[in-house]
């Protein structure tokens, strides 16, 4: 990832934990709502959405803290190398389509377990 699409990224985890916080600010106006009410069932399952949302936060920020500290140098999101592409094929047989493929070698450091096992890649949520 270049340094610009490095930088929307990290304004994209702002932006996701701003649209939390929003929402916890909502599910409190209801929770409080629900409560003059005497809204039992409603109230439960907005408290329980509100804990949830408040959690998300906590795990987005923490997601945050992970990419700045260990991925903000370009050296460090360097991830591997390619190792061989061909060249791009037009039109290729059998349907037409355009084949454009490459083999990458990764550095394995960069991937500790659970999240890398082969040909099977989790680079994180947002």
């Amino acid at each position: 990832m270049g340094t610009k699409a490095f930088v929307k990224f990290l304004a994209s985890i702002k932006a996701c934990i701003s649209t939390l916080i929003r929402m916890v600010q909502h599910l409190e106006m209801r929770v409080n709502m629900f409560k003059q009410n005497l809204d039992d069932s409603s109230l439960a399952e907005t408290e329980q959405e509100l804990a949830d949302t408040t959690s998300q936060i906590a795990k987005v920020k923490e997601f945050y803290i992970e990419v700045t500290t260990h991925w903000s140098k370009p050296e460090n999101r360097v991830i591997g190398y390619v190792v061989w592409a061909p060249p791009i094929a037009l039109s290729a047989p059998p349907h037409g389509s355009t084949t454009d493929v490459c083999v990458i070698k990764l550095d394995k450091k960069k991937f500790p377990l659970p999240n890398f096992r082969g040909n099977l890649l989790n680079l994180g949520v947002c």
